[in-house]
């Protein structure tokens, strides 16, 4: 999952893990970590920044390698053994989007990098790039979301091979028609966001993001659609849910069959948290928590927000508010408010979440609009509540903006 103050990518959610694919197990219960573990951050302009996770929490800058080119605002996407990272335009790239591969040491470092990789004429796109590529949790597929020259917007199944070949599967995916945006006025984009292992097996997350010229924000909502795991072909639409509709600033996090969407408007405005169930045939709200009832400051002003991997507490942080709750979540679904409890801290701004593999601690990686550091607190086993790690924040650097934040084994 990322924040978006009328953007088009959700917000990125990240779960750091050990290399070589060890994840929550399927009850979201984290497990020991098996080799060293990393936090690799991309940047708007063209650093990727790395910090190895000590055993007590804490933060150490590492370096890099000379393998790794300059990628300006890169998506970063992990898979056991490699990171994928797309690089989008700006004035140090080429003409069109440039897409590498990262290949991983078992203990988690980049060894080296690809050249820029093609996914051919099979693509549907005006230059052959793709404009976003989602990894699913398992590495075996991506998603990529592409337009051609008459604005038809396409969501492609990419086959990532055991030697890391990419072949693009267009007649498996989806097609979204252009449309008139000068006679309606409005724009409307189709955005892959999250591959989800949930009970019901592999699903693929798409935002549905809508701007009208006659209203103040865009209109969200996100379309599931069932997988085919062999092919990771796109079987068919399961439910569709407006989540926000409209909205100033949102994110999104999952938890396996679980969704956490919140919302912050600008001004006096209610902000809300609310949490959602997927089942078979779709969602079901399973509750909301609002700003206007006194019992739930928790939910006024959530600006970034994530479940912990276990799925026992959401933890929402809240810069008006000045730090981070902790909100327990009843018997797997409803959020209490009333029982939250709340830690100050120093949040500008610009925030992602991130969770170490064993579930014991939580990063903030933060960006005031021109220095980016990361924050870090260990969670209580047992309550959920947090204490500052020693030697918090760890400073990141002055850089335009933070742009995606990834670990080594998939969780992004």
């Amino acid at each position: 999952m990322r924040i978006l103050r009328i953007s088009s990518l959700a917000l990125l959610t990240s779960v750091l893990v050990s290399c070589g694919g060890i994840a929550p197990n399927p009850n979201g219960v984290p497990v020991a970590p098996a080799a060293s573990e990393f936090l690799y951050i991309g940047t708007f302009g063209t650093q990727i920044f790395k910090y190895r996770v000590m055993l007590d929490g804490s933060l150490r800058p590492s370096a890099l390698g000379s393998s790794v080119p300059p990628m300006c605002q890169p998506q970063l996407n992990a898979v056991p053994g490699a990171i994928y990272a797309l690089s989008t335009l700006c004035a140090s790239t080429p003409s069109h989007n440039d897409l590498r591969r990262f290949d991983l040491d078992p203990a988690g470092n980049i060894v080296s990098s690809s050249a820029p990789l093609s996914l051919g004429s099979d693509l549907p796109s005006s230059n052959g790039s793709p404009l976003t590529f989602v990894a699913s949790p398992e590495g075996k597929f991506a998603y990529v979301w592409s337009q051609t020259l008459d604005a038809a917007q396409h969501i492609s199944p990419v086959q990532i091979g055991s030697s890391g070949q990419l072949t693009v599967k267009p007649e498996l995916g989806i097609s979204f028609p252009p449309i008139d945006s000068i006679s309606c006025q409005c724009g409307v984009t189709h955005i892959p966001d999250a591959v989800v292992r949930t009970p019901n097996g592999l699903l693929l997350s798409v935002q549905d993001l809508v701007v009208n010229a006659s209203e103040q924000g865009p209109h969200v909502s996100y379309t599931l659609y069932k997988l085919d795991e062999q092919t990771g072909g796109i079987i068919s639409v399961i439910d569709s849910a407006a989540f926000i509709f409209p909205l100033n600033k949102f994110f999104i996090s999952y938890n396996g069959s679980m969704i956490l969407a919140g919302e912050t408007e600008f001004g006096p405005e209610t902000g809300r948290l609310q949490i959602f169930k997927l089942g078979a045939s779709g969602f079901t709200e399973i509750t909301a928590c609002v700003q206007d009832r006194p019992q739930a400051p928790a939910c006024a002003h959530p600006d970034a927000g994530a479940f912990h991997p276990s799925g026992q507490w959401v933890f929402a942080a809240d810069t008006k508010a000045g730090g981070i709750w902790t909100i327990p979540v009843v018997f797997g679904s409803a959020v209490n408010p009333g029982a939250a409890s709340f830690i100050p801290a120093n949040l500008p701004g610009g925030l992602r979440l991130v969770f170490s593999s064993t579930g014991k601690y939580l990063y903030v990686v933060q960006w005031d609009g021109t220095f980016a550091s990361i924050q870090g607190f260990q969670i209580d086993q047992a309550t959920g509540a947090l204490t500052l790690l020693p030697g918090s924040p760890w400073p990141i650097g002055n850089v335009e903006e933070v742009t995606a934040v990834v670990d080594v084994a998939g969780k992004n």
